[in-house]
């Protein structure tokens, strides 16, 4: 197996001096990084650098505190660590406001306690049957300290929302308190009110219309517990929904539509799915209890986030379930908006989802983004880094996002009038990010093998995108179709067909691996790609290596390991994939690149292992695929 590179280069850009042997290493997309608390002023350019010919990687500065990898992290601790000392447990904007608050001026905010530390068993060790078991003694766990204990010793006047959290208006002084009280996980500004969960599976099975277009889907979510997240869902609308009789439909005129209409996109793309509804437009505490005991395995919001950065608690629980079962998948909207918003649905193990429409100009024969109604929004920041205003300037994060692009669909047919409001399509990340979810559950219906395993499932739906705009997933862009319009036939067909395959494996044409990664496993891990004969016409070779963060549910800190890919190609080349911050890689290989009948090396590179030793797992999950995917979307 190829090693990684141990010794690491310096560039001394500052005096224009360049390290020896840097002449022969390929420099790739920098990223700016920013260290306020133990750097202040500076912002350090980082970028990754491979060897074209033997694949090692390493890393290049302008700062000669960072010669390696080691070197970054230990920054980056040192960071969070001066963070903690100065912002104790708040987060997300809370931060960017407390110090300009007065001493008795007041914030609603959601205060979580710390919990027992629990080690998750690893699903690829442990029979289905101890999994659930642990996931639900875990529901049970009490905090450390009890929300009662916590608001007496500050009387405070709460609201306990769930197990480990509770709300309350509290003034600048006390919270100052609050937030360094080591029973504390974190402290957040409030979102939204939370609603009443409706926790009855809906019987619409009888309805078989296909949401992809184009071409039809081959599996329709059957027996796939999937859900939508969202407010304003009335009774009524779910008569509406089960009773095809005009007559007899009674249609509530306060309902809300937008959230209604999400439920329909969830609905046409998996009609055979059991579908639930939580009468809340987000992933709370509360809501993680409705997920355990519903065993939601696909799930769906639609309403924006304000805040930013993947530390926040709601999306902390939401990456948590990547290592509890039911192992549910994700699916959050990008946002609709201009270049200066970021993707604020940020959690690592969920799929981000941006939107796309049929083209006006041809009657809808293929898909276009137009910046009134498609994903306009930018890359997030680095974990520390420093981010720009303008579109395209090259300090934007190297997390691509959104994962992929969808329209909202579903048809008229079949169901009356006073239930749709009309149209055939619905456009806007509102609408996608449900349609993705009823396609995940129909991925998941399609092959047993995909079952309990999201990472497999990011695989399949982001590997067979179609790509719609020019873009590399390996720069500092924002490639606004992501890996491109997601083909839920393609991922489908992938899903069932691909040939599950282990390190050093014989070379094979399609093939997914998915494993758990250890805490000090240094090792990389090589696969055998295999070119068809003769090779598929309009398409091209892709691989896409997606792997877990491991949240820190008290901590307040989502800890995002760094893999890398490479590919070996002709004539002693490499192509890679080496981004920072993001747990997405993807590599796209031209057929003329390729040899048919050939077989090439793909590794899989440890670059950074950031799995802390007082988290949930000692490990993380990971998944890499490849097959041939259209060179352009219809």
């Amino acid at each position: 197996m190829r090693k990684m590179l141990t010794t690491c280069l310096i560039l001394l850009a500052c005096v224009g001096v360049a390290a020896p042997g840097a002449a022969k290493m390929r420099e790739l997309s920098k990223t700016l990084f920013a260290f306020p608390e133990s750097l202040p002023g500076q912002l350090i350019e980082v970028r990754k650098v491979i060897d074209p010919v033997t694949g090692e990687i390493g890393i290049v500065s302008n700062n000669d505190r960072i010669r390696n990898a080691d070197d970054l992290e230990s920054l980056m601790k040192e960071e969070r660590k001066a963070e903690r000392k100065k912002y104790g447990a708040i987060r997300g904007r809370l931060r960017n406001t407390f110090d300009a608050m007065g001493s008795r001026e007041g914030r609603d905010v959601r205060v979580h306690l710390k919990m027992p530390v629990v080690r998750y068993l690893d699903k690829t060790k442990h029979p289905e049957d101890e999994l659930r078991r642990q996931s639900k003694d875990i529901s049970k766990l009490q905090p450390l300290i009890s929300v009662s204990s916590v608001a007496d010793k500050y009387g405070l006047d709460v609201t306990q929302v769930g197990k480990r959290s509770f709300e309350v208006n509290v003034k600048k002084n006390i919270l100052g308190k609050i937030m360094f009280d080591d029973s504390v996980a974190s402290v957040e500004e409030i979102f939204e009110d939370e609603g009443i969960p409706c926790g009855t599976p809906l019987p619409f099975s009888h309805f078989a219309t296909s949401a992809a277009n184009p071409p039809p889907m081959q599996a329709t979510g059957h027996g796939v517990n999937a859900a939508t997240f969202e407010e304003g869902i009335t009774t009524d609308f779910f008569n509406c929904l089960g009773n095809l009789d005009p007559d007899k439909i009674a249609i509530d005129d306060t309902a809300d539509w937008h959230s209604q209409r999400t439920f329909l996109c969830l609905y046409y793309a998996a009609p055979d799915a059991n579908l639930y509804h939580y009468n809340y437009e987000g992933f709370s505490p509360s809501a993680r209890d409705f997920i355990e005991d519903k065993a939601i395995q696909t799930a769906s919001c639609s309403q924006h986030r304000f805040e930013y950065g993947p530390n926040l608690e709601e999306f902390l629980e939401m990456d948590d379930f990547a290592y509890r079962y039911p192992y549910p998948v994700f699916c959050n909207p990008a946002g609709n908006g201009h270049y200066e918003n970021e993707v604020h649905w940020q959690c690592y193990n969920a799929i981000s989802v941006g939107a796309v429409r049929p083209a006006q100009d041809d009657g809808g024969t293929h898909y276009e983004l137009v910046a009134e109604y498609s994903t306009r929004t930018r890359n997030p920041e680095p974990i520390y880094g420093f981010y720009c205003i303008n579109e395209g300037d090259p300090c934007a994060g190297d997390r691509e996002m959104p994962h992929i692009v969808a329209p909202g669909i579903f048809p008229v047919e079949g169901l009356a009038d006073d239930c749709l409001d009309g149209g055939l399509y619905y456009w806007g990340t509102s609408y996608a990010a449900p349609t993705v979810n009823g396609m995940v559950a129909s991925v998941i219906s399609s092959d047993s093998r995909m079952v309990s395993w999201p990472e497999k499932v990011r695989v399949a739906l982001l590997l067979t995108a179609h790509n719609l705009e020019e873009g590399d997933w390996r720069r500092n862009v924002d490639g606004r179709d992501g890996t491109g319009v997601v083909s839920g036939s393609d991922a489908i067909r992938f899903a069932q067909g691909h040939l599950p395959v282990r390190p050093d494996n014989s070379a094979v044409e399609y093939g997914l691996h998915a494993s758990s990664w250890g805490r000090n496993d240094m090792l990389d891990r090589d696969f055998h790609i295999r070119v068809p004969n003769p090779k598929p016409s309009g398409k091209h070779l892709r691989m896409l290596l997606t792997w877990d963060s491991n949240p820190d549910v008290n901590g307040g800190m989502n800890h995002l390991s760094d893999l890398d890919i490479v590919f070996y190609g002709n004539g002693n080349s490499t192509e890679s994939s080496l981004s920072y911050d993001s747990n997405v890689e993807v590599l796209d290989i031209a057929s003329d690149d390729l040899t048919a009948g050939g077989s090439y090396l793909v590794s899989v590179k440890p670059f950074i292992l950031r799995i802390p030793e007082d988290v949930g797992a000692d490990y993380f999950y990971w998944a890499v695929g490849w097959t041939w995917v259209r060179d352009h979307a219809d």
